[in-house]
C-alpha cells in the first residue's frame, strides 16, 4: 500500500486507521508509546494496519510501540563542582 487515501479500505476503516496513527504519534513523540501500547493495540485501526504485509507501516508501528529503557520525557543531569 503506497498510501492510505488510495487504498482499497472503506472510508470508515481509513478513518479508524488514521485515528490510531494520530494517537500513536502523539504518544510516541511524548515518549509514552511503549507504556501506553495496550491502549493503542486495542484501537480498531491497529489490527487493520497490521493486516498490511506490504509496505513498511506494520513494522514501523510495531517499532514505535516497543518499550524503551531510556525515557524521552526525563532528563538526568549529574552536577559537579570544579
Amino acid at each position: 500500500m503506497k498510501n492510505l487515501k488510495d487504498s482499497s479500505f472503506g472510508e470508515a476503516d481509513k478513518q479508524s486507521m488514521a485515528r490510531m496513527m494520530s494517537a500513536l504519534n502523539v504518544k510516541y513523540f511524548a515518549g509514552t508509546a511503549g507504556t501506553d501500547a495496550e491502549a493503542i493495540k486495542a484501537m480498531p485501526g491497529y489490527k487493520l494496519w497490521l493486516s498490511q504485509k506490504e509496505g513498511f507501516m506494520s513494522g514501523y508501528i510495531s517499532s514505535m510501540l516497543k518499550p524503551k529503557e531510556q525515557s524521552n520525557i526525563a532528563l538526568e543531569m549529574t552536577l559537579t563542582t570544579q
